[in-house]
């Protein structure tokens, strides 16, 4: 499971360095590496949030403060989108706001693809488990239908020794 305030923290440090480069007069091209720690940082805080959610059991509701769980989710996610819009500024005041822009829409339609991979891996689930249902109801009614018959073999069977 991922730490989201551990996460996060790797997305301030990382934001940090990128400040220092540039207050040193690096360029943000330079410092893409810097910039892409940020992002990954950011997704797995994002990651952790959701993992949270999937694993949140209904009885986990009484465990814990929601109110704890609401300020860190919220908390954090609002730190890191100042953070990025800041690291945007950087990118516009460098004179890259086209770069910025090529940027956030390449994410756009890797998000749109990565979202439609798990729409279609969720429906190949779903028909992979229609499947299963289908053929273990084939093979309750194919047995049943054996030991029907089969009692009734016996029954004829047992009644006409007699």
């Amino acid at each position: 499971m991922i730490d989201i305030a551990l996460a996060a923290q790797g997305a301030f440090k990382a934001y940090e360095l990128l400040k220092k480069g540039i207050e040193r007069g690096k360029e943000i091209d330079e410092m893409s590496g810097t910039v892409k720690a940020f992002f990954r940082s950011k997704h797995q805080v994002e990651r952790g949030i959701e993992e949270q959610e999937k694993k949140r059991n209904p009885n986990d509701l009484l465990v814990g403060s929601s109110l704890e769980e609401a300020i860190e989710y919220i908390e954090e996610q609002e730190r890191i989108a100042k953070l990025e819009e800041r690291i945007k500024w950087m990118y516009i005041n460098a004179g890259k706001s086209a770069t910025w822009g090529k940027i956030k829409r390449e994410a756009e339609k890797r998000e749109l693809a990565k979202s439609n991979a798990k729409i279609k891996n969720k429906r190949k689930a779903d028909a992979h488990d229609a499947l299963m249902k289908d053929l273990l109801l084939i093979v309750g009614i194919l047995l049943g239908g054996v030991t029907l018959i089969g009692g009734v073999i016996f029954l004829i069977l047992g009644l006409g020794g007699r």
